[in-house]
């Protein structure tokens, strides 16, 4: 009667974790940037009540007998397709179609060089949020505050290597555009 208990109560808490990941897609279903996420189940182990038999001249033998011990969740992994577009009006604002992510990184970076302060060592950070601001020095920034990095064009790079660098917007810059094969 406990076994049977205890079989129940893990159904019942692996569905509140399902019912958990999905009120959390819910409430961020407005969020940019947001990945929903999705709950799997696998079964728990076994416990074995009886061994099988070995076959005989007259008899085929038994099988095992087994019984369940319930449920447990496997995984909760991220759905990683696109999301809805969506018109903004920004200029600023861009979206990923297909794979892909923006590299985002803090640093400091120095005007005029737009390779100095770019973060080598540093751990580089990536999201397919794309509701860009511009700073008081002109830098692209997430609403994080994080930079946006992007390449050196090739044809100003110094040694053909292509250099990350931070992405500066010029005062009285117009017509900002992203290239769509931009790596």
């Amino acid at each position: 009667m406990m076994r049977a208990m205890f079989t129940a109560q893990s159904g019942l808490m692996s569905h509140q974790i399902l019912l958990d990941v999905t009120s959390n897609n819910l409430a961020n279903v407005n969020t940019i940037g947001y990945k929903a996420s999705r709950t799997t189940f696998q079964d728990s182990l076994t416990q074995l009540q009886q061994t099988g038999g070995a076959s005989s001249p007259g008899f085929g033998g038994s099988n095992a007998k087994q019984i369940g011990l319930g449920v447990t969740v496997g995984s909760i992994g991220n759905l990683m397709g696109a999301g809805s577009f969506q018109v903004t009006g920004s200029s600023l604002d861009v979206a990923i179609q297909g794979d892909g992510w923006l590299r985002v990184a803090n640093g400091t970076p120095t005007s005029g060089n737009p390779t100095a302060g770019t973060p080598t060592g540093a751990a580089m950070n990536y999201t397919r949020a794309g509701n860009f601001t511009q700073n008081d020095k002109g830098y692209l920034i997430t609403t994080d505050g994080y930079y946006v990095v992007g390449k050196v064009a090739p044809d100003t790079a110094a040694s053909g290597s292509v250099a990350d660098c931070y992405i500066q917007i010029p005062d009285g810059a117009s017509n900002v555009a992203i290239a769509p094969t931009a790596r």
